[in-house]
Formats: structure tokens, sequence, C-alpha cells
């Protein structure tokens, strides 16, 4: 069975209406994806960090991330499938973002996934987000 990464999604969205909540259209510049125009309440649904971010900002800078799109296919209610190419990206926003609903299914992903060709490839990622757990 694979794992996915899906977050619950609560469709009351009046906590955003006031004004100064959020900024209800946001440019995000990512490295995979250039510069998209994303909703400022899909982005902070999940997030006090992104909220804040959104609140104060019209323009978010993703450029630390190679594949930063599985993160945002995430918080904007798609389901991605963990591998090894994404798993990386997904732990790091998680932890940056504070996003534990999204970093739980990579948890028992790697769990499930190491094996002695990979071992490791999962070391690395895992030092990596503990790396960078360390500098948020």
């Amino acid at each position: 069975m694979s794992e996915t990464v899906q977050l619950p999604f609560n469709t009351n969205f009046t906590r955003f209406l006031a004004p100064d909540k959020v900024h209800h259209a946001v440019r995000v510049v990512t490295p995979d994806l250039g510069v998209i125009e994303c909703s400022g309440v899909i982005l902070a649904q999940h997030s006090a960090t992104l909220q804040e971010l959104v609140s104060k900002e019209e323009e978010l800078f993703l450029d630390n991330y190679t594949r930063v799109k599985d993160c945002l296919l995430v918080l904007h209610g798609d389901s991605v499938t963990p591998n090894i190419d994404n798993i990386l990206d997904l732990m790091k926003f998680s932890v940056q973002f504070g996003i534990p609903d999204m970093l739980a299914p990579c948890l028992i992903w790697l769990d499930n996934n190491v094996n002695r060709e990979n071992f490791l490839a999962i070391l690395k990622i895992c030092n990596s987000v503990s790396n960078f757990a360390k500098s948020c």
C-alpha cells in the first residue's frame, strides 16, 4: 500500500475575510515552476507561518526547494505520493511552515521504503531535513 500526502480541508474560510488577514492573490516564486499566482487563503489554510507571511507579503520566494510543485499541490487539496525524488522537499516544506499533517505520511513512507539499496540516499535526505530544521 502506498502512502499519500493529503491534507484535510476546512472549507470555512471566514477567518480570512478581514482585509488585513491575508493577501488573496500571492505571487509564489519557485525554481521549478517560475512565478505562479496562488490564493493566499489556500496557502494559509494549514499553516500559521504561511498565514503570517501572506498577511504581510504579496510575494513568497520558495527558492530553496527543487520540487515545490508537489508541496503546492498538497496545499491546494491534491494528494501526492511521496517518492525518493520529492520526499526531501515535502519534508522540508512541512518543517519550515509547521504542517505536521504533511510530515506524518512522509515519515511513514521513509519507514516503509528504507532498504539496502536506498539506505544511503534516505540517510542523506534525513540528515538534510534535520540540518534544515535546525536552521529554521
